[in-house]
């Protein structure tokens, strides 16, 4: 058995690895396929702009990834494929497809970096900083690899013009990702919010028949112990039993005053003196529909209540 577990364990890193890279080399094939959705800016020019960086940018943002594997292995991917393709399409050699899709891997690779230098978790909170810092990286990226197209392939495109383009593309793309993963965000935390919501208000429920058991208790342990003083004259046994009962049911109590105080915390909601008559019959209702389902039982239950009055404790 000892040796299985060890084996099991041991077995344990692989796959995490292994799932680690599927899901690297998942994004480095969809930034490809994006990145093959383009615009080309300059008439004739190798320079182009797709979704790649938007694709890249976002599944950083939704899953907990290596930056720079990730962004190293996608830059391959992205020059394997391209040239793979223009092979098929255009022929001529490899490498000459090779050299002329380097400047893409360079932006990925460069991409990525830069986001490696940043606390990116702790900037998913602040969706106005990590736009901007998005926007600066692709600037600075697309930029290498505008100077990288300019030294490999072409020398005629205008730098300024290419800049203020950078610029505003890196604005678009990156809030346009901050956007999404925002609203996918705010989403997901609104759907905690309402789960807890309803924790919260099913536990007040509860706390609330709990504080009724607790009152119904402490008169009963008052009733027992009448019974015990009234037995003590006359029937010892009987009032030793009667007073093993109080205290047995005042153990119960303080049991619960605990649960109650627990539960008080946890609600932070102090109980209000009254209530209304149909406050009261929903926590009813309520508590039995739960506890219905709790029986792998359904029950229907209708409240009509026309004479709404306050009520006491």
């Amino acid at each position: 058995v000892k040796g299985g577990i060890l084996k099991l364990e041991s077995t344990q890193p692989h796959i995490k690895t292994m799932k680690l890279f599927f899901f690297m080399l998942l994004v480095g094939l969809l930034t490809a396929i994006g990145g093959e959705i383009k615009i080309i800016p300059f008439e004739e020019g190798p320079f182009r702009f797709g979704l790649g960086s938007i694709i890249f940018f976002f599944a950083l943002l939704i899953r907990p990834l290596p930056i720079v594997s990730t962004g190293l292995l996608t830059a391959l991917i992205v020059i394997v494929g391209r040239s793979l393709l223009d092979i098929f399409i255009y022929g001529q050699s490899f490498v000459t497809h090779i050299v002329e899709h380097l400047p893409a891997g360079a932006f990925y690779t460069v991409f990525a970096l830069c986001f490696k230098l940043i606390p990116l978790d702790e900037l998913k909170k602040q969706p106005l900083m990590l736009g901007l810092l998005a926007t600066a990286f692709e600037v600075l990226s697309n930029t290498i690899e505008h100077v990288l197209t300019d030294i490999l392939l072409v020398s005629d495109q205008e730098t300024f013009t290419s800049f203020l383009l950078f610029i505003l593309v890196g604005l678009l793309r990156s809030f346009f990702v901050v956007g999404i993963y925002s609203m996918i965000t705010m989403s997901e935390q609104k759907k905690q919010l309402k789960q807890l919501m309803t924790i919260h208000s099913e536990l007040y429920v509860e706390a609330l028949y709990l504080q009724k058991t607790m009152t119904q208790i402490e008169q009963l342990t008052a009733n027992s112990y009448q019974l015990y003083k009234k037995l003590k004259t006359n029937e010892e046994q009987l009032a030793s039993e009667a007073l093993h009962i109080a205290q047995e049911i005042h153990e119960v109590k303080k049991d619960n005053e605990r649960i109650h105080a627990g539960l008080s915390k946890i609600t932070k909601r102090n109980y209000p003196s009254n209530f209304l008559l149909s406050e009261l019959l929903s926590f009813i209702i309520e508590a039995n529909e739960n506890y219905a389902a709790y029986l792998n039982k359904s029950i229907s239950i209708t409240l009509i209540c026309p004479d709404d009055y306050q009520t006491k404790n």
